[in-house]
């Protein structure tokens, strides 16, 4: 998957629940968040994991979520 279609993805993982559910600190997850900003091949399973996190757990809806993406995306 080319690389343009995850570029600011990882901005979904402020405040989301994977850091929650790794008792990351926010520092952690910031520091993770600029290692995804240069590794497009971690990024995408780390936000799907986040992706799944809220669909399962939050019970956000597809159409929530995809929101989100594209509000990362501007």
């Amino acid at each position: 998957m080319p690389d343009a279609y995850t570029v600011g993805t990882e901005q979904l993982l402020i405040g989301g629940l994977l850091s929650e559910q790794m008792g990351w600190s926010n520092a952690t997850t910031l520091h993770l968040i600029e290692d995804l900003k240069r590794d497009s091949s971690l990024r995408f399973p780390v936000v799907a994991t986040e992706i799944w996190l809220r669909l399962q757990l939050d019970n956000q809806t597809p159409g929530e979520v995809g929101e989100l993406l594209l509000n990362c995306a501007r």
